[in-house]
């Protein structure tokens, strides 16, 4: 019979995450703990713009393992999503995933340190998936909408996808609206406002 530690550890159960960070978005921090600096370094870079959080006032822990052993592919690969009740699961190809328990607060993932040294699809894949896995937890309501402000006051642009939210959201851009997402865009309620 093997013992725990004997064990190949495939879910990074047992990986030591000594590396944290208190990200903030929308007023809410999130707690990471990561074995990479470069996870560490990626997600606090898609947090920046957001400012800076307080691990006291932390209502979810993403707990995300990056591996250096593990052969990866050349370009990431495709998404596989499931929901169940409070749980969600994106796998990332056969090597990487997330799964994020709603109730207990708290996700964990593991991918290739390959991967994560791709800023623009780690942030834009993964961090971008797991956000949108947490987000309900967060109080945040999503939509499939583009989003655009001037002078206080916001447009959402709904349609399918590849239907030219985008285009239309840069040309909107240069004349001079701020663009604030594309494809998602997460709302709270606050009195008689959003």
């Amino acid at each position: 019979m093997q013992t725990v530690a004997a064990r190949e550890d495939r879910l990074g159960r047992f990986s030591p995450t000594p590396l944290t960070a208190a990200l903030c978005v929308m007023g809410r921090t999130l707690t990471l703990e990561t074995n990479s600096a470069t996870v560490l370094r990626q997600a606090r870079c898609a947090f920046e713009p957001y400012g800076v959080g307080s691990f006291e006032q932390s209502e979810f822990l993403w707990r995300i393992v990056s591996e250096t052993r593990v052969q990866a592919p050349e370009t990431w690969p495709e998404v596989n999503a499931v929901a169940s009740g409070s749980l969600r699961l994106a796998h990332f190809g056969r090597q990487s995933f997330f799964g994020v328990d709603l109730d207990a607060r708290e996700a964990v993932g593991c991918l290739p340190e390959i991967l994560v040294a791709d800023q623009s699809a780690f942030c834009g894949i993964f961090l971008v998936a797991l956000f949108q896995s947490t987000a309900s937890a967060l109080r945040l309501t999503q939509f499939s909408a583009a989003c655009l402000a001037l002078e206080g006051k916001g447009l959402l642009l709904f349609g399918p996808s590849q239907d030219g939210k985008s285009a239309v959201s840069r040309l909107a851009a240069r004349l001079g609206l701020e663009f604030h997402s594309d494809q998602a865009t997460f709302m709270e309620t606050k009195g008689n406002g959003m």
